[in-house]
């Protein structure tokens, strides 16, 4: 994978250097302009913080580097190289304590157990 990045800044800065005969910038430098730029913009998703679900439980968006394995999708028993495998999101209802994508949570349901007066997410038969 980071050969395909090197290859590609390398082009990129090939074709600066060309469109840009009076500005030609060595290659280090090129790198530098572009790690800035990146950093220099907020890429963080523009999601609140918390969102209310039709039951009650809120979805909140963990910090950054915090993650959960998705309720739905993640399955950490699967083979290695499966496609199914362990699946991360920064997403979790802070009620029932589980991660979730937001594009899984429609395929969730809250349920409450009367003799434990416990909450938890189970999967929806499709």
């Amino acid at each position: 994978m980071h050969n395909l990045l090197d290859i590609s800044i390398l082009n990129s800065w090939i074709l600066y250097n060309l469109d840009h005969h009076d500005k030609q910038i060595d290659r280090q430098r090129f790198i530098v302009a572009i790690v800035e730029s990146l950093c220099a913009h907020d890429v963080t998703p523009n999601i609140p913080v918390a969102q209310q679900l039709a039951d009650g439980h809120d979805v909140v968006c963990l910090e950054v580097k915090v993650e959960r394995d998705c309720f739905v999708c993640s399955d950490r028993s699967a083979d290695k190289r499966s496609s199914v495998g362990r699946k991360r999101t920064r997403y979790w209802c802070s009620a029932c304590k589980v991660g979730y994508h937001l594009q899984c949570a429609q395929r969730l349901r809250h349920v409450t157990d009367q003799g434990l007066q416990k909450r938890w997410h189970i999967q929806q038969q499709e």
